[in-house]
């Protein structure tokens, strides 16, 4: 089971074309997203968006680390195949509940 992400920004479409390419996301790939998602986020200097900004970027970093926590507690527990598979597709529907949350709000602007 696999998420896959489309976008229709040049920039963003090549690169995550590229990291995709082998089917597997480095540490280093994970961490050149994450820094240039905060510097796209710095860029916009509208100061009525500000506090907004900062608390979704807050909030994407807080997710990341709770999948990251997820998947530890994952790996100790040593689960089997069909919970694994219940998790990978419980979590697949807590990122889509994102994606959808963007495309009814910020990608009908």
């Amino acid at each position: 089971m696999s998420l896959n992400i489309t976008t229709q920004h040049a920039v963003l479409k090549k690169e995550i074309d590229r990291i995709n390419a082998d089917n597997r996301v480095s540490f280093s790939e994970f961490q050149h997203v994450r820094d240039a998602a905060d510097t796209q986020i710095e860029k916009l200097k509208a100061p009525e968006l500000q506090a907004h900004l900062k608390k979704l970027q807050k909030s994407v970093d807080d997710a990341v680390e709770a999948l990251q926590q997820v998947a530890l507690a994952a790996k100790k527990a040593k689960l089997d195949e069909p919970t694994k598979a219940a998790l990978k597709e419980s979590t697949s529907y807590q990122i889509a509940y994102l994606v959808m949350g963007f495309k009814t709000s910020v990608d009908r602007l």
